[in-house]
């Protein structure tokens, strides 16, 4: 998945979350500073993005995300760790 898809989810997740707080979202805002998100509303995030990614998401990883670029990032790491093992071939030959 490209980085664009991925910010769009996180985008979306995170402003469905917030609400109208996130009207000014960029890659750089502080998720707890600018948009008071606490932890109920980042574990709100976090099963959100867990159903979008089909991952499963540490509680940690949100804890420790203070932007919605260190998400993205995140999930760019493991969305490659884990697309490698998921696209290998099925075996056999045409």
């Amino acid at each position: 998945m490209e980085r664009l898809e991925i910010e769009k989810k996180v985008r979306q997740v995170i402003v469905s979350e917030v609400g109208e707080k996130a009207k000014d979202l960029t890659l750089q805002t502080s998720l707890r500073k600018d948009l008071a998100v606490d932890s109920y509303s980042a574990l709100q995030i976090l099963f959100e993005l867990e159903e979008a990614f089909s991952i499963t998401i540490p509680d940690e990883a949100i804890k420790e995300a203070e932007t919605p670029n260190d998400i993205i990032g995140y999930l760019e790491k493991r969305l490659t760790e884990t697309g490698t093992s998921e696209r290998a071939p099925a075996g056999g030959s045409a």
